[in-house]
């Protein structure tokens, strides 16, 4: 066998034996928290509950949670475990 024959079969080698330890590998699963907030608009004009609103979800995202969903006056967000 000549060498570059020889370099060929190891690199080959080499390649496959590192995509089958790679796929052998387990991938990292983020694990999340929640928080739920509740807030009550009766009785509060319009442009001031979207104030308090954006003032809160603007205080939340700085902690890291990030907006998941709105029911009613329902607010989810998640962020990854600390």
């Amino acid at each position: 066998m000549n060498h570059a024959m020889k370099k060929t079969i190891a690199l080959v080698f080499v390649a496959s034996t590192l995509l089958v330890a790679g796929c052998c590998t387990t991938h990292h699963v983020t694990q999340w928290e929640y928080k739920v907030v509740r807030q009550n608009r009766v009785g509060v004009a319009y442009a001031d509950f979207a104030k308090t609103q954006e003032s809160l979800m603007n205080d939340l995202a700085k902690d890291g949670w990030i907006f998941v969903s709105q029911s009613d006056e329902t607010l989810c967000f998640k962020r990854p475990v600390r």
